[in-house]
């Protein structure tokens, strides 16, 4: 008797101190992506109703980092997708029903680290229902960042090496080329780096991350050079 006693205590105050809602696989999600031209980076995790009833589950974004011209955020439930921002949605869930929360990124080939925190709750109950959650995801371009360029240049041109780390030595250009201007582009397009080139016909990459770039250089004839190369 006593031992069931017991038990029904146990049982009663586990069952009153149990979160209404669950995020999975956890409250702080982590994760690397590999973005890819013309396909949002996708993050998907789980929202579950705990709280023995059906439920209105209420979310909003909290904070979201980046600038939306090259990270745009948005949110998707099991019934809408959302651009971020701070408004306050809802989705009604049965009793251990989950809806995906699948957290987008439209970062246009673009590397870096984005993150946003949201909150959700049970309508009428964020007392003892809330629940804070955030995600944090490392971009890394995907080899498709550089399939839409195209190398242009004449046939024996050469860069080296290719990956590069320090350095990049041009191979069998004309003996002129040293009077030109090297421009280092990353896959989104931006101007990363602007060099004159040497006598050594070396360009020196010590300044840019690990990645994939796109090297052009403008030839006095007006003839350019374009060749893709990666930074490791």
């Amino acid at each position: 008797m006593k031992f069931t006693v017991v038990f029904s205590i146990i049982f009663a105050c586990l069952f009153a101190n149990a979160q209404k809602l669950i995020f999975r696989p956890s409250l702080n999600v982590l994760d690397t992506l590999e973005i890819t031209p013309g396909r949002d980076a996708e993050s998907v995790a789980y929202l579950i109703n705990n709280s023995g009833n059906t439920a209105t589950i209420r979310w909003v974004f909290e904070t979201y980092n980046g600038s939306q011209s090259e990270y745009s955020f948005s949110m998707c439930d099991i019934e809408n997708c959302y651009q971020a921002d701070f408004t306050i949605r809802e989705v009604t869930l049965n009793d251990g029903d989950s809806t995906h929360m699948k957290f987008g990124i439209n970062a246009k080939c673009k590397p870096g680290n984005a993150s946003a925190s949201l909150r959700a709750w049970i309508a009428d109950d964020s007392a003892s229902s809330l629940i804070r959650f955030s995600y944090n995801v490392l971009l890394k371009q995907g080899p498709k960042c550089l399939s839409s360029v195209e190398d242009k240049s004449i046939d024996y041109a050469q860069i080296f090496p290719n990956p590069c780390s320090d350095y990049i030595d041009l191979k069998n250009f004309s003996s002129y080329l040293h009077q030109a201007v090297a421009k280092i582009f990353d896959v989104s397009g931006k101007l990363v780096l602007l060099q004159n080139i040497g006598s050594n016909l070396r360009i020196d990459t010590r300044s840019l991350e690990v990645g994939y770039y796109i090297l052009q250089i403008q030839q006095e004839n007006n003839l350019t050079l374009q060749k893709r190369f990666i930074k490791k």
